[in-house]
């Protein structure tokens, strides 16, 4: 039995709590923006049912010439086609559960407990397949906008993030990549319209100026004298897209007719059981990575130390 030391003690908690206020809207955890939609062209082809995508180029051959006598034995142009295997198409899924007991506890403290679930698992989703977008997955044939195997990649001989380096040594090699596809890579034919950028690289490119006299950054100059790269841009997963899981850089023609993001079947939900007392439900998409259909990108790494 209580005395009355106890209900002393026990008042200014009870007041506290009765003087407590709920606030009636629930925040939802905050985590970092899904861009690969905003990056990378997506498309919905092939449906629920392919397991493998397939890309065909077709190519030219032949040659013309020069002649005295029209149409006599003029040369024959060629048409060759040649098939990409452009990805294996994988399903990523999560599922949530709920009990009667506990909608209607959810309920009691003003929470639709089904809807954060199914939120929750649509967000886990959607995060693999943001992720897939970037790095692809190798165990499961899955590939990446960086680690895609055929991408051309080369190693910084700098390191954006060294103290000693000289700005415009910085800038030369910048000026360099963005112009090594259409130099290099594709001979003189596309040029790199997009770069993304590990955020650290970002921000250095920011806050860096030519020299001591100077008010223009690395990064406006680097813009002005590449006016063919109209999208630039950070994200996280470039914090990972280099060998051994580092830091790395991307320049890239931001065309659908160069690259795509595959998800031939869009997140939808499935119910897997259902019962008096309980349901569960699975989110689920068809995800086929990414794939270049031309090699107009090339991935520098080791871009910091």
């Amino acid at each position: 039995m209580p005395t009355a030391t106890d209900i002393r003690m026990d008042g200014p908690l009870l007041l506290q709590r009765a003087l407590e206020y709920i606030i009636p809207k629930v925040e939802r955890a905050a985590y970092p923006e899904l861009k690969a939609e905003e990056h990378i062209p997506t498309s919905y082809e092939g449906g629920p049912g392919a397991e493998m995508l397939t890309q065909v180029m077709v190519d030219y051959r032949g040659r013309a010439k020069i002649t005295s006598s029209p149409g006599d034995d003029p040369p024959l142009a060629g048409v060759v086609g040649e098939a990409f295997n452009a990805s294996n198409v994988k399903s990523i899924e999560a599922a949530y559960r709920v009990t009667f007991q506990e909608v209607r506890a959810a309920a009691f403290a003003g929470v639709d407990i089904s809807a954060e679930k199914a939120f929750g698992a649509k967000e886990m989703v959607m995060r693999e397949s943001n992720r897939i977008a970037y790095l692809g997955d190798p165990m499961a044939g899955l590939y990446g906008l960086f680690t895609f195997p055929l991408l051309p990649k080369v190693l910084s001989p700098i390191q954006f993030d060294d103290p000693a380096l000289d700005p415009n040594v910085m800038l030369r090699y910048l000026n360099q990549w963005s112009n090594m596809v259409y130099d290099v890579i594709t001979r003189r034919t596309f040029k790199a319209d997009a770069v993304l950028f590990p955020s650290r690289v970002r921000t250095v490119m920011n806050t860096t100026f030519r020299n001591a006299n100077s008010d223009t950054t690395i990064m406006d100059l680097w813009r002005k004298s590449n006016p063919q790269i109209t999208y630039v841009d950070d994200v996280s997963e470039a914090d990972e897209a280099g060998f051994g899981g580092t830091p790395a850089i991307i320049f890239y023609k931001k065309d659908p007719s160069h690259v795509k993001r595959f998800i031939p079947q869009p997140i939808e939900q499935l119910l897997r059981y259902s019962s008096d007392t309980s349901k569960e439900v699975l989110i689920h998409e068809r995800n086929g990575g990414t794939f270049f259909s031309r090699l107009s990108a090339v991935v520098v790494e080791g871009v910091l130390a």
